[in-house]
């Protein structure tokens, strides 16, 4: 009996979750990732041997890759990265991820901390590295040598996000254990410095520009996929994240800067 209980309250929180996200329930196998989801501000980074970059109008055109960047059998936006996958130049490990474009047609075109800035998702994880460690979300600044504002990461099982509120050392807030095949829904939101992470529900904040002032001067921008913490070069391993929802809401007098 115990079992038969577990296993309802497990779809009657996955159908919550749908429910909540049009673009959850109304995903389709047969469409490839950009069919699925709005990709028209975002690019992707893979983990072949040149760390290959996807434009937003080939990722809208239908762009699909078989082995990182796929729609799976439940229609579900599929990252895939191995734990030898190549690197972008500034990287130590390999990554299937999106990179968000405030605007399409320019890199460096991106959003101030000022005004509200979310990134919604709902996802899992399904398998991990040997490190037990993938991001799955990021707030990241734009200016030379700048750090992620925030890693959401899965630990373990665990939910971490890892936080440089002072601009050196990491603040970790600490989530529930999720595990492996379990949904995810997380929301990442930046108000006027007060950062907000929400993770099924269980919430945490840090007001960043109190804390470090510097990050005023920033620009930003949101990732979200897999970016594996892994780089063993002799291991067959890697990481995989499946996707069901993604949105972004910027204010619509949010300026960017160069």
């Amino acid at each position: 009996m115990k079992k038969i209980q577990t296993r309802l309250l497990c779809r009657t929180f996955w159908s919550l979750i749908c429910l909540a996200n049009t673009s959850a329930w109304a995903l389709d196998p047969a469409r490839p990732p950009g069919g699925n989801f709005d990709l028209s501000h975002w690019k992707l980074t893979l983990p072949d041997a040149g760390a290959s970059e996807i434009r937003p109008a080939q990722l809208v055109a239908g762009y699909t890759n078989a082995s990182f960047f796929f729609t799976g059998p439940d229609g579900a936006m599929t990252f895939y990265c191995p734990t030898k996958g190549g690197t972008t130049t500034t990287a130590t490990f390999p990554r299937s991820e999106l990179r968000e474009l405030f605007n399409p047609a320019d890199d460096h075109s991106n959003w101030t901390g000022s005004g509200t800035h979310v990134l919604k998702a709902s996802c899992l994880v399904s398998h991990l590295p040997g490190t037990g460690k993938v991001v799955i979300g990021q707030i990241h600044g734009d200016a030379p040598n700048s750090r992620p504002l925030i890693k959401l990461l899965f630990n373990d099982g665990r939910i971490e996000a890892v936080v440089k509120a002072d601009g050196a050392k990491d603040t970790k807030l600490a989530f529930m254990n999720v595990g492996l095949n379990h949904p995810i829904t997380y929301q990442i939101k930046l108000t006027d410095g007060k950062l907000s992470v929400d993770v099924n529900g269980s919430n945490r904040t840090v007001d960043v520009f109190q804390a470090n002032p510097g990050w005023k001067t920033n620009t930003f921008f949101f990732k979200a996929g897999n970016y594996c913490q892994d780089n063993s070069r002799n291991s067959s391993a890697g990481a995989k994240v499946l996707f069901y929802s993604l949105a972004v809401n910027h204010p619509t007098n949010s300026s960017s800067l160069p």
